[in-house]
């Protein structure tokens, strides 16, 4: 489907009606691969730490990918979906 009016109103209305955009799909998601990711991100992080190459804002930025995904396993939201108050800016020239 082309980038048209009609795909970004569909997009939209899809995720808005989809809480599992902003949250964890329960089961293999949450139980897997998220934690999956987490370890490997700490082993990441171990390493480049280790090796004394990681920076602080790399490090600031994978503190920050570690609470999000720890938010998403307790069941928090990660972003927040229109309704909760945040409005996307309106279609760009170069999208339609």
């Amino acid at each position: 489907m082309r980038r048209t009016a009609a795909f970004a109103a569909d997009a939209a209305v899809q995720t808005e009606s989809n809480p599992y955009m902003y949250k964890a799909i329960p089961g293999k998601e949450r139980e897997v691969f998220i934690p999956i990711w987490i370890l490997t991100l700490r082993a990441l992080s171990k390493v480049l730490d280790q090796q004394k190459t990681i920076t602080t804002e790399d490090r600031e930025e994978m503190e920050d990918i570690l609470n999000k995904a720890n938010a998403l396993l307790e069941g928090q939201y990660v972003g927040l979906p229109k309704r909760m108050g945040v409005r996307r800016s309106s279609v760009t020239e170069g999208d339609k």
